[in-house]
């Protein structure tokens, strides 16, 4: 890889911990215009909130936010980082999960889905 993209990379890096670090603090989350204009609540409303408890390892302030965002925020972290470390090193990191990140897509996609429902409707 190039020198241009290993510091291309190493700034998302820095941006992003930045952003984690400024949530973690208690850093102002925006609010969801969905539900400010509609009323609804969207499906990743109390997101930022879930995101924040989980940085702070508070797993129940998490799914009480946002169940959904709670077990899925994990999972694309780690494909993240994944794929950061492939960018920066080079090589392929072996997992135990399944190769395709379609699947993963797919359940987050049906339970999104269903929370909408669950919080909107029943």
């Amino acid at each position: 890889m190039d020198k241009n993209k290993k510091i291309l990379y190493a700034l998302l890096l820095l941006c992003l911990t930045s952003l984690c670090i400024y949530t973690y603090l208690g850093g102002y989350l925006f609010p969801c215009i969905i539900n400010k204009t509609t009323g609804i609540i969207c499906p990743s409303c109390g997101g930022g909130r879930a995101a924040s408890a989980l940085l702070r390892l508070d797993i129940i302030t998490a799914l009480k936010s946002n169940a959904v965002v709670a077990f899925i925020l994990p999972i694309l972290s780690y494909f993240i980082l994944k794929d950061f470390l492939f960018y920066i090193s080079g090589r392929k990191i072996v997992l135990p999960l399944p190769k395709t990140k379609d699947v993963y897509l797919f359940v987050f996609a049906i339970l999104a889905g269903l929370y909408f429902i669950i919080r909107n409707f029943i």
